[in-house]
């Protein structure tokens, strides 16, 4: 079964794919206070090696250079790790980043949805780099991909269904119970950015052209032919639909 899901019209979704090149115009303003991006907007070279392991993922989770730039997540989207690392308060239940006040569409649209969001973080994937398969943590949400600036040689895969992002292309997976994972060639052309989103699923299932959404993990014994990069040749995404 097609585990990407796409949506009917809707207002939650609507919004951010008519507004995705506002979006990337915030997030590189961001990128540059932060030393990511040069004046002139191009994406330097980042040889920051990054690599962790947690309970929900086969092995080490990630390899090779990640950035990760969260603008707002909630306790419930957060693991012990991640909590030790972010130095989460124990009473401490949401919180913002301080350059959200610099984003002048994503601020306003998280604060106006804020219920329905669990997590609003940029993902910056760069050539060489695996996250490795796992599962997300809150099965009450459906997990958001909003691609920023697309890299035809960073691919994802569900389980085996493998996809390659497409610059304002939205669409979602149950994150919490299918096994997931991103491979980016070291072939590829520059980062690759994407907008995470966990969103509350009673919300956007209505919306939904699809529902391949599970009641349950799976263990992963259960999981026929089990994930694996092999010996897979690019050429086997550039027919991707999508």
């Amino acid at each position: 079964m097609e585990p990407y899901i796409y949506f009917n019209s809707n207002p939650f979704c609507n919004s951010l794919q008519a507004n995705w090149l506002l979006i990337r115009k915030e997030i590189y303003d961001i990128m540059h206070i932060r030393g990511l991006i040069d004046k002139d907007g191009n994406i330097l070279t980042n040889d920051q090696t990054q690599s962790g392991v947690k309970p929900n993922a086969l092995e080490t989770l990630y390899s090779g250079s990640f950035k990760s730039l969260c603008i707002y997540i909630k306790e419930n989207m957060l693991d012990q790790f991640e909590m030790k690392a972010m130095s989460w308060g124990p009473n401490e239940k949401e919180r913002w980043n301080p350059y959200a006040k610099r984003m002048e569409f994503l601020g306003a649209f998280i604060a106006a949805y804020k219920d329905l969001i669990g997590s609003a973080v940029f993902n910056i994937s760069y050539p060489g780099s695996e996250l490795k398969h796992h599962f997300g943590l809150d099965p009450d949400y459906i997990r958001l991909h909003l691609c920023i600036k697309e890299d035809p040689h960073c691919v994802f895969d569900i389980e085996n269904h493998r996809h390659v992002w497409k610059e304002g292309e939205l669409f979602a997976f149950d994150d919490a119970n299918v096994l997931h994972g991103t491979k980016h060639f070291i072939e590829g052309q520059g980062p690759r950015i994407i907008l995470l989103m966990d969103v509350k699923k009673e919300y956007l299932k209505p919306f939904a052209k699809n529902w391949p959404c599970r009641d349950s993990r799976p263990k992963i014994s259960e999981l026929s032919q089990l994930v694996g990069w092999g010996n897979t040749k690019l050429k086997t995404f550039a027919s991707d639909k999508a």
